[in-house]
């Protein structure tokens, strides 16, 4: 539903599929995303890697995983407030693709992409 990203001023700042951020150089980035469970089953939480547990993924400059902190049920929403986008700093522009993994079964849900530039 949303993608914000924490861009180099410190600002929190709207990005849609396919756009770019201006970020910090030399340290970890983050965003918060809010999503809306479409589907018919609920997600689950992501905790202790259990089978079905769900995660945001963010691949580009190396992966990171991000679990739901509770269940999402069918129809509802959820923000999850820090999704690392990179596991380290980065020193030039990366691509970085959000999806989704439930744990030992699947990635899922739309790919979502942006570009930060430090």
């Amino acid at each position: 539903d949303r993608v914000e990203v924490k861009a180099a001023n410190g600002a929190w700042v709207p990005v849609e599929n396919g756009g770019a951020v201006v970020v910090a150089a030399g340290v970890p980035i983050e965003a918060r995303v809010t999503v809306t469970n479409l589907a018919e089953a609920t997600w689950l939480p992501g905790r202790h890697r259990r089978p079905g547990g769900v995660y945001v993924v963010a691949e580009g400059a190396g992966e990171t995983r991000t679990p739901l902190a509770a269940a999402v049920a069918r129809h509802d929403s959820a923000t999850i407030r820090r999704v690392r986008l990179t596991p380290a700093g980065i020193d030039g522009s990366e691509t970085i693709t959000l999806t989704f993994l439930a744990e030992g079964r699947t990635r899922f849900g739309q790919k979502f992409q942006v570009t930060l530039n430090p």
